[in-house]
């Protein structure tokens, strides 16, 4: 039985039974693999740009004799799928940006799609502003703690969402984040990093930019700090 890691785990969780799912970007095909293995899909398209990646799919596929069950295909984004050939696809364990564009280019297979598991390694902030402006709505939210460091992971389904304002589109929809015991200290990350933009210019600096730089950071961490104090945590 594959195991997985506790970012790939929250990704797997959020996946529905289905018949088929793609997995982009697969690597070594761990997700498939084990949603295969354990009944929630009878069939998987493993997607990845590089023949390497792809090779590593194929052998691990191969040791569990699912060669039949998973299919192992090279190329970029949703180009190796026709549309309706899935019903969802994993994108994980890449930038924000780059699953933005994956999804952009996905024409008429990223619209056939009932649903997307998303896990960006950054730049969450501008994947999620894109996807409510983009007909996406965000369903689900998970943060996964791996090597000391957190991990956020998107469910998403087609709909209309509201624009989203620059601390929500930083933080996530709050109403999927109340219960997650590792918000709190996802909260301490982004007051972490304000500080450091605060403590980097002068409070009586002459430059604009940097005043507003640091004028907006000021503002952005009492934002951060009122929420942490709303989920009953001290801000330090």
């Amino acid at each position: 039985m594959i195991v997985l890691s506790p970012r790939l785990a929250a990704a797997a969780d959020f996946v529905p039974p289905c018949r088929v799912m793609a997995d982009i970007g697969t690597d070594h095909a761990y997700v498939p693999l084990y949603l295969w293995q354990t009944g929630r899909i009878s069939r998987a398209i493993a997607s990845d740009i590089h023949e390497g990646p792809a090779e590593r799919a194929r052998e691990h596929c191969a040791k569990v004799s699912a060669e039949a069950a998973i299919s192992v295909r090279v190329g970029p984004g949703l180009t190796t799928l026709q549309p309706g050939e899935a019903e969802g696809a994993v994108i994980a364990g890449m930038g924000g940006l780059m699953i933005r564009e994956i999804l952009a280019k996905g024409g008429m297979t990223a619209e056939a799609m009932d649903w997307f598991v998303l896990q960006p390694q950054n730049h969450a902030a501008e994947l999620r502003r894109w996807l409510c402006a983009n007909g996406y709505v965000i369903c689900g939210e998970r943060l996964a703690a791996e090597d000391r460091q957190l991990y956020q992971i998107l469910f998403v389904r087609r709909g209309e969402a509201p624009p989203m304002e620059e601390i929500e589109a930083e933080t996530g929809l709050l109403r999927y984040r109340r219960e997650d015991p590792l918000f709190p200290l996802f909260l301490r990350q982004l007051i972490r990093r304000r500080d450091l933009t605060i403590d980097g210019v002068a409070a009586d600096t002459a430059n604009e930019v940097n005043r507003a730089k640091r004028l907006r950071a000021e503002r952005e961490k009492q934002e951060l700090e009122a929420l942490l104090w709303k989920y009953g945590q001290k801000t330090s």
